[in-house]
């Protein structure tokens, strides 16, 4: 497990990034006070950071809906991602969502097994608190 700051050198309650091995699901989860963003953008600025940090590889978007996490309403987007020979590289799943209008998160799971991305992070979600 890996953690850090994003607007801070340590993370805190109010900003962080943690990265780890969820059972064969490779998680970033990061935290920063609210930009006024809807669930969507959180979704999509991750979706976008994610491709630009990877050039050599194809990102495809797949799928998009709602999540709830502990109450709160939030969006989801799923994708695919292929190198530079167009062998599969495996895919995931982006999450973001507001606690208390306080609060973004961002939760991206990725990983060459979709079944395990997708029990991971149903597992995450429901499991998740804002306090």
């Amino acid at each position: 497990m890996t953690t850090s700051g994003m607007t801070d050198t340590s993370p805190d309650d109010k900003q962080g990034l943690i990265k780890f091995d969820y059972s064969g699901a490779n998680t970033i989860i990061y935290w920063v006070p609210s930009t006024s963003s809807d669930s969507l953008t959180l979704v999509d600025a991750a979706y976008l950071l994610l491709e630009s940090s990877q050039p050599e590889n194809t990102f495809s978007s797949i799928s998009s809906g709602n999540i709830t996490a502990d109450g709160q309403e939030g969006s989801f987007g799923g994708f695919l991602v292929t190198d530079s020979t167009g062998e599969s590289a495996g895919g995931g799943l982006i999450g973001g969502w507001v606690c208390g209008g306080i609060t973004d998160f961002v939760a991206i799971l990725s990983g060459p097994d979709a079944t395990a991305i997708q029990i991971r992070f149903d597992r995450l979600i429901d499991g998740f608190k804002c306090s």
